[in-house]
């Protein structure tokens, strides 16, 4: 017998029953998006522009489109909820689970902070894609929904009770984001959720939005990167690719760059 057959918190396929649905595809106002954009020349969420990744390396370019600190946020008096994802190729790696690399996890902001409701995520065998239903409290609730640190994400929609209200989530501090700039650890690596990489943390401790440009590997801080990050208007910037230096002198001439 399956563990999910004993626990249903093992179960990433959790059956719930919905009294007629209505589907959103995002983006879709009141649905607001932070960490990530669509690009529709991309034909799916970025954290930065593809031609500029392009033109720094082949790795940031693939990377940028991993989908590492992207949020959903909104609120909604639904009973239910289901998302229905799509992407290139799912991001099986060996040292980190699927529900870190290729999983959402779905958040609630109460005035405790934020609670953990579900985490949704791939099983296996989703080679394309995935959909994961759950189950929701009722009555008028935030939530924050967190993409996946090492998957792309072509298309995402969510599926909520057909005469359910949905509004604008509370969003962030007026306060401008904080961005990171760095390896692995930076994008994700090995956070076992998405909301248990180091920046959701922070963020959910200070209430400040994030952009996070970790990219794994590959964070070497080439002259267009350089420019690129100069162009952002940030509240405090965090600068952390020391571990993709090929040498010590490499890091001493682009680290006051």
């Amino acid at each position: 017998m399956g563990i999910e057959k004993l626990d249903r918190n093992f179960d990433l396929r959790e059956k719930v029953v919905s009294n007629g649905e209505k589907t959103y595809t995002i983006p879709s106002s009141p649905f607001d998006l932070y960490g990530v954009y669509y690009d529709s020349k991309a034909n799916g969420f970025v954290r930065m522009d593809l031609d500029i990744a392009s033109k720094i390396s082949e790795g940031v370019c693939a990377l940028s489109r991993h989908t590492a600190g992207g949020r959903l946020c909104f609120r909604t008096d639904s009973a239910t909820l289901k998302i229905t994802v799509t992407y290139s190729v799912l991001g099986i790696m060996s040292h980190m689970p699927l529900t870190g690399s290729s999983g959402f996890s779905l958040c609630e902001r109460t005035k405790h902070g934020e609670v953990r409701v579900k985490q949704l995520a791939p099983l296996y065998t989703d080679e394309k894609g995935f959909s994961a239903t759950t189950q929701l409290r009722g009555g008028m609730r935030e939530y924050i929904l967190y993409f996946p640190l090492y998957n792309d994400v072509f298309s995402l929609q969510i599926t909520l009770d057909k005469n359910a209200r949905v509004e604008h989530g509370s969003g962030y501090r007026n306060v401008l984001p904080i961005l990171y700039y760095g390896s692995s650890i930076t994008q994700g690596g090995c956070a076992s959720r998405p909301d248990n990489s180091y920046q959701a943390l922070i963020c959910r401790r200070n209430g400040i939005d994030f952009i996070n440009l970790g990219f794994s590997g590959n964070a070497k801080a080439e002259s267009e990167m350089i420019s690129y990050l100069g162009g952002i208007d940030c509240s405090l910037f965090v600068c952390d690719y020391d571990h993709n230096a090929p040498t010590a002198a490499y890091l001493k001439d682009t680290h006051y760059s």
